[in-house]
């Protein structure tokens, strides 16, 4: 179920739609540094996750970037399972602080990601991505996502532990579509 968000793309199930909403903001972002509700690189949970999406849809109501306020909230706490909380939290609170004709669609994106800090698991994943590079002779230009830690930091530790890094045990071919799936697809 995705949101129509007016000049901004429209939410789509998996959740990079909702980035992309998310990141039309020119805000700051914030966070505390424990990658979420729990454990660093956790997804965000409960009240806190309820609280702040209630409070994203309440301002793309009232800016008329959704008419669906329910919706949006379902659609925020759900997309918010693959993502690392701190980053989900920037860009929610940036999104829900922004102007309603908002300068710059990709602000808060850029934002959160600066303020992120890479994990062990993003660099695992940089890791065996240029080891699958070299081992299936995959020019850096190649169908192969970049093989930077940008490419996996929005993502929580379990989602790239569990969908992404078991994607590098495949075969080249299957391995490129698993990662097309499970990385540049989500968004």
């Amino acid at each position: 179920m995705g949101i129509s968000v007016g000049h901004r793309p429209a939410m789509r199930p998996l959740g990079f739609g909702t980035l992309l909403a998310l990141a039309a903001c020119g805000g700051g972002a914030g966070g505390d540094g424990d990658g979420g509700s729990g454990d660093g690189g956790d997804p965000l949970t409960g009240e806190e996750l309820a609280a702040l999406c209630d409070e994203f849809c309440a301002h793309g109501v009232k800016c008329a970037w959704t008419d669906d306020g329910p919706g949006c909230e379902a659609s925020c706490a759900s997309d918010a399972g693959i993502f690392n909380g701190d980053l989900w939290r920037d860009w929610l609170e940036c999104d829900a602080a922004a102007a309603c004709a908002a300068p710059d669609p990709k602000g808060c994106l850029l934002q959160a990601m600066a303020a992120a800090q890479p994990r062990a698991i993003h660099d695992e994943y940089v890791d065996r991505c240029e080891t699958a590079r070299v081992d299936c002779g995959i020019a850096p230009e190649g169908v192969l996502p970049d093989c930077g830690v940008d490419e996996v930091l929005p993502f929580s530790d379990g989602y790239v532990a569990s969908q992404v890094l078991p994607c590098f045990d495949r075969s080249c071919d299957a391995m490129i579509a698993c990662i097309e799936e499970t990385v540049r697809d989500a968004f």
